[in-house]
């Protein structure tokens, strides 16, 4: 079993009220991520939150883009593996 069928496993198991608190609990840790992301790009780059959001927007489209070719494979997990080939 995959990692996110695990993921939506256990999901699927919690009482309704319960899933709105691990929502709540992953919505405010997306917020602290996107907080940090944007400190460090601040820091080290001197780029602002604007521009991190522009750079976001783009590198998605840039990434569904090459999805709707197929040119994006999965990655398995051996880096090693998919460097030799």
């Amino acid at each position: 079993m995959s990692t996110v069928q695990e993921i939506e496993s256990a999901l699927s198991q919690l009482a309704p009220n319960e899933f709105r608190e691990v929502e709540r609990w992953m919505d405010a840790w997306k917020q602290r991520l996107d907080e940090t992301d944007a400190a460090f790009a601040l820091e080290e780059y001197g780029v602002t939150r604007e521009e991190l959001d522009r750079f976001d927007a783009r590198m998605l489209a840039k990434v569904a883009e090459a999805e709707e070719r197929g040119a994006l494979r999965p990655f398995p997990g051996d880096i090693e593996n998919d460097v030799a080939e």
